[in-house]
């Protein structure tokens, strides 16, 4: 006797899941389970305001460009400026904890891992993480993790002939750390909310 379609996509559906589950890292290697500051993995960006940055990115659908600095904080960037506020009041400037050729050469190689990654696996690799989780493992109690939390897919585009960068927002969805969400659920039986949910929610909606 067949078993019904509806069984087959079902128990299909149901495999796939079991093997994506299978893939994940949940380990403290994985950067989406403890989070480091010095990773070359990653840059670190400098705001005190997430929510206008997660506004003018998702919502306005602005490109944000990267102030590039020295290591005494100067511009040496070749942006325009006339019509710029001051770096520490425009919202779509972006500061990142390194500086000078540490942070250009850490920008140059984020933007060729993630065209490399789509380019043979047609997926995108490249996301601006807001927003924190600080918590406790059941194996090793007394040492805090640092988890991010909302994933932002975004392009990082580079201007040509010029030591410029900015990163424009994918269309795709924004997404909850799903391998966070995975070692919750499999740990804690805590359940994040599905991607759907925080669509178009602002960034202090998806926190709360």
């Amino acid at each position: 006797m067949r078993q019904p379609a509806s069984d087959f996509q079902q128990n299909l559906i149901q495999k796939i899941a079991k093997w994506k589950a299978g893939l994940a890292d949940l380990g403290r290697r994985n950067p989406l389970i403890k989070f480091r500051q010095d990773s070359p993995r990653t840059l670190e960006i400098l705001t005190e305001e997430p929510d206008l940055l997660f506004k003018n990115l998702t919502q306005g659908k602005k490109s944000l460009d990267f102030q590039i600095l020295d290591s005494e904080h100067q511009d040496i960037s070749q942006l325009i400026k006339t019509k710029a506020l001051p770096a520490q009041t425009n919202p779509l400037e972006l500061r990142t904890r390194q500086t000078g050729n540490e942070q250009l050469k850490q920008l140059k190689k984020l933007r060729a891992e993630a065209r490399k990654s789509f380019e043979e696996r047609g997926v995108n690799s490249l996301f601006l993480a807001l927003g924190t989780l600080t918590w406790y493992d059941k194996e090793k109690p007394d040492d805090a993790l640092l988890s991010p939390l909302i994933l932002v897919p975004v392009d990082l585009i580079k201007e040509p002939k010029r030591d410029a960068y900015k990163i424009s927002i994918l269309e795709e969805d924004i997404v909850l750390n799903p391998t966070l969400a995975q070692k919750l659920k499999q740990t804690f039986g805590i359940e994040l909310p599905e991607g759907e949910v925080i669509q178009g929610l602002t960034y202090n909606e998806i926190l709360t």
